[in-house]
């Protein structure tokens, strides 16, 4: 009888790892070319041709003669020679191995291999399991502490049946497997084959916690909103009794600084009976999905949940940082018990998960771990982070620490409700999402991953669907219409996945017709949500009570007649009562399958789950195996990403669209879906209520240019920015005006100047606008003549009594109206005016700012003293002020002003100028003068 050579099969494997498909293998008489057989089969009764060609895995079966030498010759496809060796025995073995083996597995087999059997038990046992922990005195009963035993076997030992007590601190369960449960001294039971990985799963309803009812007739409450749903809950076996605790949200705004929370335990049964609260706790600064774990560390109960503070920070601030253990002190438990870990800084600190929040954590089972599940404030979807535990906790600045796996995207289930996370937990091995909504026909499941996040199932439940029949849930005959099938929190007991739902009705409603099916409202101040939405509405059997569906009518909401909060066991089948099948309730409806017919309206290539994240990713296969992200769709909003070799695969830009009764927007965004986070703009239907017809830009959230629908465009920029800016490159207008097309003025700059141009026959004008915003002109340089003179004629000066123009230069003199049509009472200059000039005199004078500026290179200047005149006139019982020749400015006090640093108005007090008009005083000195000339007396 012949005996394989190493094993059945010859393979052989070239340089490069790939199978020498076609190769040849000769085999000769040992170191010699004379050839000797080898067979296809041990019984030696079909003979392989010789040389062995070799199969397309570059395979051959090769049954060698015991009582042979060989050499066996290795050639390639062309016949060159691979490799040549000698001394192959046929005789491998001086036994029989079937002989080897049965001995092997009868009672002497372990003494063969040097090992003790283990009680009752052979070789073939313990190869079989490989290694037993019970081989190493493991107690299946859960009396005796088997953590030795644990750590003796080492890691990759079988469990078998039962509960072992384990410190998990010191074991890592994640290398033993097996069907056995541990009973961790943290309180958690632990099953070392999951959930994941049972083949076929069932749900159960194992308990109902009380916490009352306000029905508007009789209130049960155990306290104040106790009606409310539930966030989160937590198994723990603490002090040898198998404890649940919930955790709800009964005061303040939702994620608000100002929400309030309590936690109740109550004793865990499995019978699916209503359970009663042991106690629960004063008001607690824990914010919304509030979901909870629990860990036992040195007798003391921890419960772990969302990052809490002191003074209640809104969770989009200090809260929903990190994570909070608190700990557990019954009915006395006070926000002194909670202790806070923040691994995300705040907006702005600069810290590499600052944009993070609303983090949902979960101790790990065995203790080991802290998973977080957060949003970015940013974008869609939610991020996976890891931490271990106690680093975290022991650490200075728990900030500083770095998760061991983040940040890593993580999808929810592929439903309108799918991107709602409502519970998380962890064993060690496994990360559990659990996601769902209110519709009580929506759909609700459980996402299983990885510790570095990737999904390895989905696990589908109905909850408490799966309580009524079809017919109970579209026309029950007491309860009246579901309203709520909420998931509220989820924790692990061994093996099972306990999910808690809330089982919420209302006993009447508004009821239409809508698309030939009729609908309940089960939503408050429902307008304008048609029952596709499905989120305030229910699919019912009843007849309809207020006709067909109108968008335009509000439709209400009766109070609740039933509110009860259950828990659910997902796990294998055990063959106990009320097992029932994960969806047996759930309705799915098939959507209509694409074709490859042409286009039109009535095709559809496409189609996903309503409100569910849509994505398209870029594949790299080439030694690569990574999907990147490449467009993501969700209800309005279209992401778009960077797939190049190199580029923010995470950062992305959005096309967002709104179309309803209020809305017509088409947005785009720069840098995710936020104005705040980079440029974008919005463009509004003409029926938009808000900016008809308008287009909107924003940087860096402010709205920095807008266009109406008439057109006209608004710039704005912040404090200390110019909102225009004219820019030309070489030569050319900065800025043009034109109407009906035609240019008509512009603004053009040069290295020296900048000049503002009429064209065509336009002339520039200055003006003033009127308090409507209606600019009137006051100046204008004329086209043709390029004349500078005021719009109306005799109205306006050039400077003030307080404020004069310096210097007036001119190539000839000012030309003063003279025409006789437009004066009157013209006579003879008086005499007492002429008595009164002849008292003025002339001097010569410097001017007080040219001494102060120049010193006494001030120049003279020759005049007369306002002052003198009007005391020359009143001596002749004249008022000088009754001439043209003599003026008085009065002004008021002008305050400084500062606009963004920079004085615009400088600071002026109050005062007063005399002033003499010189050709006034230059024309009745001529008048004195030649008056004296006519007299004789010059």
């Amino acid at each position: 009888m012949a005996i394989s050579y190493t094993s059945t099969r010859f393979q052989a494997i070239d340089q490069n790892g790939r199978p020498m498909v076609g190769a040849t293998l000769y085999t000769y008489q040992n170191k010699t070319t004379t050839l000797t057989p080898t067979w296809k089969d041990k019984a030696q009764a079909a003979f392989n041709t010789n040389p062995v060609v070799l199969d397309s895995r570059g395979e051959a079966v090769l049954w060698l003669d015991p009582a042979q030498v060989y050499t066996f010759e290795l050639r390639d496809w062309y016949g060159a020679l691979v490799w040549s060796q000698d001394d192959i025995s046929g005789a491998a073995s001086q036994f029989d191995f079937d002989v080897f083996v049965s001995n092997l597995a009868g009672p002497g087999g372990s003494a063969m291999m040097g090992v003790g059997p283990g009680p009752g038990r052979t070789q073939a046992d313990r190869n079989a399991e490989r290694i037993s922990v019970n081989d190493e005195g493991a107690d299946p009963t859960g009396v005796a502490d088997s953590t030795s035993a644990f750590i003796d076997a080492g890691p990759g030992a079988y469990v078998p049946p039962g509960e072992y007590v384990v410190d998990t601190s010191l074991v890592d369960l994640s290398q033993y497997h097996g069907p056995g449960i541990v009973k961790a001294k943290n309180g958690n039971l632990i099953a070392l084959v999951t959930a994941a990985e049972q083949p076929a799963l069932v749900q159960k309803l194992v308990c109902q916690p009380f916490f009352g009812f306000d029905n508007s007739v009789v209130d049960t409450s155990i306290y104040p909103s106790a009606w409310l749903p539930p966030q989160g809950v937590a198994y723990v076996n603490h002090e040898g009794k198998e404890k649940i605790f919930v955790s709800q949200s009964v005061s303040g705004g939702s994620f608000a600084s100002d929400e309030r929370s309590r936690i109740t335990e109550f004793n865990y049964v499995s019978d699916g009976s209503e359970i009663y609260h042991v106690q629960f706790t004063s008001l607690l600064n824990m914010s919304h999905a509030c979901d909870l774990s629990a860990l036992v560390e040195s007798s003391d109960l921890w419960l772990y949940t969302t990052a809490v503070t002191p003074d209640g920070i809104s969770v989009s601030t200090g809260g929903g940082k990190g994570w909070s253990k608190i700990k557990w002190m019954g009915a006395s438990t006070s926000q002194g018990d909670i202790t806070s870990y923040r691994v995300f800084g705040n907006a702005g600190s600069g810290h590499r998960f600052e944009s993070y929040i609303g983090a949902t954590p979960a101790a790990s089972t065995d203790g080991k771990y802290v998973v977080i599940v957060a949003r970015h404030s940013q974008a869609a979807g939610r991020t996976l982070f890891l931490y271990n535990r106690k680093e975290v906790e022991a650490a200075v600045n728990p900030l500083n620490v770095d998760p061991i796996y983040a940040p890593v995207a993580i999808r929810g289930l592929p439903d309108r409700d799918g991107s709602t996370l409502q519970g998380l937990a962890c064993d060690g091995k496994n990360i559990y999402c659990l996601w769902g909504f209110v519709r009580p026909f929506g759909k609700r499941g459980v996402t299983v991953h990885t510790l570095q996040g990737d999904l390895l199932r989905t696990i589908y439940v109905d909850g408490p669907t799966s309580d009524y029949t079809r017919d109970e849930l579209l026309n029950h005959p007491t309860l009246g219409f579901p309203n709520s099938f909420e998931p509220e929190g989820m924790t692990l007991r061994g093996d099972e996945l306990l999910v808690q739902m809330i089982d919420t009705w209302r006993n009447s409603a508004d009821i239409v017709t809508f698309e030939g099916r009729n609908w309940a409202s089960v939503g408050a101040d429902n307008i304008n949500l048609p029952p596709t939405s499905s989120v305030k509405w229910v699919e019912t059997a009843k007849a309809a009570t207020r006709g067909a569906w109108n968008p335009a009518t509000t439709y209400g909401i009766q109070f609740g007649t039933y509110r009860a909060k259950k828990i659910y066991s997902i796990r294998a089948p055990k063959g106990e009562a009320g097992e029932k099948p994960l969806s047996s309730a759930m309705t799915t409806l098939v959507c209509p399958a694409a074709d490859t017919s042409p286009l039109d309206d009535t095709k559809v290539s496409v189609a996903f789950n309503r409100g569910a994240d849509y994505a398209v990713s870029a594949w790299e296969s080439a030694g690569v195996g990574h999907l990147y992200n490449a467009f993501r769709y969700r209800d309005n909003r279209l992401d778009v990403f960077d797939t190049r070799e190199g580029s923010n695969n995470s950062g992305f830009s959005s096309l967002i669209t709104s179309w309803n009764g209020t809305d017509q927007t088409l947005a785009i965004r720069s840098s995710g879906a936020a104005t705040a986070s980079g440029a974008g703009v919005s463009y509004y239907g003409n029926g938009d209520s808000t900016y008809p017809g308008a287009i909107r830009e924003f940087t860096d959230g402010l709205n920095s240019r807008s266009t109406d629908l008439n057109g006209t465009t608004t710039f704005t920029a912040k404090s200390g920015y110019a909102p225009l800016q004219g820019n030309t490159i070489g030569t050319g207008n900065s800025f043009e005006a034109l109407r009906s097309g035609a240019l008509i003025g512009g603004i053009r700059a040069s290295s020296v100047d900048v000049m503002f141009a009429g064209y065509n026959g336009s002339d520039v004008r200055l003006g003033v606008a009127s308090d409507s915003g209606t600019a009137f002109g006051r100046w204008a340089v004329i086209n043709s003549t390029g004349a500078f003179e005021p719009i109306l004629d005799d109205l306006y000066n050039i400077g003030s009594g307080s404020v004069r123009v310096k210097q007036v230069y001119a190539a000839a003199g000012t030309i003063n109206t003279s025409d006789e049509n437009e004066k009157q009472k013209i006579t003879p200059i008086d005499d007492a005016a002429l008595r009164a000039w002849a008292n003025v005199q002339f001097c010569q004078f410097k001017f007080n700012n040219a001494v102060a500026e120049k010193g006494s290179d001030a120049r003279w200047h020759f005049g007369v003293i306002a002052q003198r005149v009007q005391a020359a006139f009143n001596l002749e019982g004249l008022d000088a002020f009754d001439y043209g020749l003599l003026c008085l400015d009065v002004w008021d006090e002008q305050p400084e002003i500062i606009e963004d640093g920079e004085v615009i108005q400088e600071y002026r007090a109050a005062g007063s100028r005399l002033g003499v008009r010189y050709d006034e005083a230059l024309a009745l000195e001529c008048a004195y003068l030649r008056n004296r000339l006519n007299n004789g007396e010059l």
